[in-house]
């Protein structure tokens, strides 16, 4: 079986060669295989949670059918375009306690934000 890794890398190969002015969106995106079970018998399904900052989510959210003719010929259901800022600046998310890893690995999208009373 491939790993996360390895099919993230591979989903940014494939975008590069298919669509390289979109594949310029993805530089500034934090890119995550999300394994489910979902039915009864739970089945399994895969599919790529796509992390951008707020500043940019439009521009990733219009290029949804690119992403998604990328995941369907490898074999994972429709991609998910997620706002990080949101994600982040939100005071009841347990993200920071449960994943702290992945929280750090977020905030390196999100541009410096300098205070707004100094």
């Amino acid at each position: 079986m491939l790993s996360e890794p390895l099919l993230v890398q591979e989903f940014i190969t494939l975008v590069r060669r298919t669509y390289p002015q979109e594949a310029k969106l993805l530089r500034h995106c934090y890119i995550k295989l999300v394994t489910v079970h979902w039915g009864q018998p739970p089945s399994r399904l895969d599919y790529l949670a796509i992390y951008c900052p707020g500043t940019t989510i439009d521009s990733i959210s219009e290029q949804q059918a690119a992403w998604s003719h990328i995941s369907r010929y490898m074999g994972l259901a429709e991609p998910t375009c997620i706002n990080a800022t949101r994600l982040l600046r939100d005071p009841k998310s347990k993200l920071k306690q449960e994943a702290p890893r992945f929280w750090l690995e977020l905030h390196w999208l999100l541009p410096a934000q300098l205070p707004e009373n100094p």
